[in-house]
């Protein structure tokens, strides 16, 4: 996991081979690399624990979600016992990596920070769909919680610095306490939620042709990367959930790859896909070429919708 800085660097988890044993567990090594706009790379705590998420706040302050076994100690002041037999939880780290605050999150996995500076923890099992989103304030106390049904579990999040949330469940889970009817089957389409970032209500809803939400200062997007047809559609929705656009993208399966992450801003859409070597500048009309046709990751920007 990674996340971009205010000033152009990048804060990712990442492993520590030089400074830690190498019989120790790969997780026993995690720590937190910040790389600067000029590259320059340093560590910082904490270590030894094994982290899922990193968010930066405009300041340059870091959240961490993360999980233990019975008890964690993230710094002298700061231990957590588990709940259960595992525990998950958020933590705030100053510009130098010092732990200001954490609290134990049942299933926190990934992070997203508002324009208020608060956090956005959604909640479930790595691999899974999402069970239910948390909003911690500043100093890591909940301001809600928010568990669909389990018929109902939420298929993607998208946050906004501006305090847009996006969720997408099911197109036939028409509010968020809904159940799907026995027997149903989920579909490539769901229902997209606009949330009150105060009460984590849902303000709107529509349904929308796939699964897939990122969203930016005023554009929100749907895109289904695992449809099979040799192009998908990406439409472009405003604030009150209008569709304003769509555009048709080629999809890489044709040449043996697929799309594997989107990620939209402000003026551009990113998306991130693996084929093999020899047929990437096939995809794209380039002189990209590789003489081997192992598999490559490759990132495509387009203008956005």
């Amino acid at each position: 996991s990674a996340a971009l800085t205010s000033s152009g660097g990048v804060v990712a988890i990442a492993v520590d081979r030089l400074n830690w044993p190498k019989t120790a567990e790969p997780y026993g090594r995690q720590r937190l690399l910040t790389i600067d706009a000029q590259g320059l790379a340093k560590w910082s705590a904490p270590a030894g624990i094994e982290l899922d998420d990193v968010a930066v706040f405009e300041d340059g302050a870091m959240a961490v979600s993360g999980h233990f076994d019975a008890t964690v100690k993230l710094s002298p002041a700061i231990e957590l016992e588990a709940k259960g037999a595992r525990g998950h939880f958020v933590a705030k780290l100053d510009k130098s990596g010092k732990v200001t605050w954490a609290t134990e999150v049942e299933g926190a996995r990934s992070l997203s920070i508002t324009s208020s500076e608060q956090l956005v923890a959604a909640r479930g099992s790595r691999g899974v769909a999402i069970s239910g989103l948390q909003l911690l304030d500043e100093s890591g106390s909940s301001r809600w919680v928010l568990e669909p049904t389990a018929t109902c579990g939420i298929e993607d999040l998208a946050v906004t610095r501006q305090g847009q949330i996006y969720i997408t469940l099911p197109k036939d889970c028409r509010t968020l306490d809904a159940a799907r009817e026995d027997g149903t089957v989920p579909g490539r389409d769901c229902r997209v939620f606009s949330l009150d970032l105060a009460s984590g209500r849902a303000q709107a809803s529509a349904e929308v042709p796939g699964c897939v939400v990122r969203a930016s200062a005023n554009r929100m997007l749907i895109a289904d990367l695992n449809l099979m047809e040799p192009m998908f559609r990406i439409t472009a929705f405003d604030a009150s959930l209008r569709p304003l656009r769509s555009q048709l993208i080629a999809h890489p399966r044709e040449q043996g790859g697929s799309w594997n992450d989107m990620q939209l801003a402000d003026d551009s859409l990113y998306l991130l896909g693996s084929a093999p070597g020899a047929r990437i500048g096939t995809m794209f009309n380039s002189h990209y070429a590789r003489a081997y046709d192992a598999s490559t990751t490759f990132l495509a920007r387009y203008e956005r919708p």
